[in-house]
Parts: structure tokens; sequence; C-alpha cells
């Protein structure tokens, strides 16, 4: 299945090697565009938040919070090189800075869902989300959805699979090459720097995008913007078996959740029809189906529900019955 598991592998490829430091200059591009003023330690910082959220090591599963030291420390659970300052280079004042560009604090007693929505909705590009607990742990986590808002700006051309090509190995066939040490501070065509191994990709192995691609890419961020503005939150709106889902029947499933009386956990509910890749109830997924000037013309008619009959020229496609449940499921919307 061309969608399965998408978004795992975009963000997985993202965090592939823990020895490698990659920077993206189409990252970058867009914090510099947005007014950021270190955009590269931006993006630098972001790539390896990413990387630790992501990976998945001996009591700690994949795609979960992590805590991370932002200095050398006294505290118990430091070891040496464990800090951020330690693993990027940077001075303190850097790394905060890189921070607070890239990230949200969320404050005590504040839920981690209304930290996530705000994240999602304020445009500032801050899919890092970070808070500090009673014993001195600065945790940090990754909001799915603010992520795929920035991979759309950066990669709307290029294919998914240059991000697992661009992946650093030392593999001379898929174009690798080693600079000198020194050198990597001067570099700006490398698209990886590795202050350990001074490795950077070539440039040949990019690829131009697939339509069927682009439309991958899509697909998963409407998804994802679904399932936040329904209240979905992590671990389930990271898994790939639920970001796969068609749109339309995310779209369809959502719909007849909110016609459910009785249901003690609706998000619950959805999750476990996603993730079983049970289709939704026909009906449903034919309004889902619906092409947008008929949902705009529903849209604008909803005077008429419960007046509609054989004398109301209804858009092609388009039944009393399926308009009659749009006006149900709209109402029930607004109240």
């Amino acid at each position: 299945m061309e969608n399965e598991h998408l978004a795992y592998v975009i963000i997985k490829l993202l965090a592939d090697d823990q020895n490698i430091v990659p920077y993206r200059p189409p990252i970058a591009r867009i914090y510099r565009e947005h007014g950021n003023r270190a955009p590269i330690n931006a993006t630098l910082f972001l790539q390896q938040v990413v990387y630790w959220w992501a990976r998945e090591w001996p009591d700690h599963p994949s795609f979960t919070p992590f805590y991370k030291f932002n200095e050398p420390s006294d505290h118990s659970h430091y070891k040496p090189g464990d800090s951020w300052v330690e693993e990027l280079q940077m001075t303190r004042k850097e790394f905060l800075a890189a921070r607070n560009k890239v990230g949200l604090k969320k404050k005590w007693g504040v839920p981690l869902a209304q930290v996530r929505y705000l994240a999602t909705t304020n445009g500032k590009l801050q899919p890092v989300i970070y808070w500090t607990t009673t014993n001195r742990l600065t945790y940090y986590t990754i909001c799915i959805p603010a992520l795929f808002s920035i991979l759309k700006l950066v990669y709307p051309k290029e294919e998914v699979a240059l991000l697992r090509e661009s992946t650093i190995t030392q593999n001379p066939k898929r174009g690798v090459s080693k600079i000198p040490k020194g050198e990597l501070a001067k570099s700006q065509k490398g698209s990886y720097l590795n202050p350990k191994r001074g490795v950077r990709r070539s440039e040949t192995t990019q690829r131009p995008q697939t339509e069927t691609t682009r439309q991958q890419q899509q697909s998963v961020v409407e998804v994802a913007e679904l399932l936040t503005n329904f209240g979905i939150t992590e671990p389930a709106i990271s898994d790939p078996a639920v970001l796969s889902t068609h749109p339309n029947d995310v779209r369809a499933w959502i719909w007849y959740t909110k016609t459910q009386h009785g249901l003690t956990s609706p998000a619950g509910f959805l999750v476990h029809k996603l993730r079983r890749s049970q289709n939704p109830p026909l009906k449903f997924r034919l309004l889902a189906g619906l092409p947008q000037e008929t949902l705009t013309w529903l849209k604008d008619h909803t005077h008429l529900q419960g007046r509609l009959d054989s004398h109301v020229d209804l858009p092609p496609g388009l039944d009393i019955e399926l308009a009659n449940l749009w006006f149900r499921i709209h109402n029930k919307e607004d109240e």
C-alpha cells in the first residue's frame, strides 16, 4: 500500500542516525523567511529533538517524550555528553535561542493537549514542546501536526524518497564523501554536518518528486489536522496506522462518531476504528466523498433542513437523505 506507514517513514528518516547531526538548508530557509536570525542553530536543534523523540531504546518506546540536560550538570541522572550544548557544540546562549524559536514551554498545570493545540495553530513553526519536572528533568516531545506544517512548506516539490537517501552512510555508491573537519564551518554545499566524522552528502542523490508522493504528503498533513481538531493527541496521533488512513475515511468516522450518543470516549472510539482499518458506514463515506462545491451548497442551504423534497434542485450526487444527514451533523457541531 503506497500510503501505508508514510508518516512513520518520514519521521524515522529524519531521525535515522545518532552519529549524524543533520543540517537541512530548506528547513533553515523557512525559518529565515519567518524572521529567525539563527536559522541554522534552530534547524540543528529541531532535527536532534526529532531524532531522540523518534528513537527506540530500552525503556523508551519511539515517539514518546524524553529528557535531556541543557548543559553539564551535577544531577544524578546526568552522564557526560548528555546535554544539548555538548551534543550540538553550541554555547548556552545559542542553545536557548534555538529552543525558544522552535519550541513552546508547557507551564506547570497547563494540559499538554492545550499546548499542542497552540503549537498547531499559532503559525510560529514551533513543533517542539518541553517542560521541566519537579526533579529538575526537562522533557521534550514533538507536536506532529506542527511538524508536518513545516514539512509541507519545506518539501512541496521534492520526493519523500529524498529523505531516505539523504541519510549519511559511509557508502560511496550513495553519493557520500568525507570532507576535512576544518572545512565543516566553511562548507555551504553539504546538507549534513557531522563534527566527529566530517561527512557530507553529495547533491547527486536528489530526484524530482512524483505526483503520487506529493498527494501522500498532503494526505498525511490533512489527516493530522483532522485528528488534532477532533482532540486526538499522542500517542495515537503518531500511530502510522492512524495517519495512513485516507482523509475521507477519517472525516467519515469523525462525522459518524459525532452522531453517536452515549460514547464514553469519542476520541478512543475513533482511534480504535482507524487502527483496525475499518470502513466507515456507507452513508457517511458517501457524504465525506462529496465534492467541495456540494459541501459549499449544503453550508449555504442549512435553512432547508427538514424541508427538503423532490422540488428542491439538489447538486449532482446528493440526495435528500445525505443532505439531511449533513444537516444533522452540522447542527450537532454548532450545539
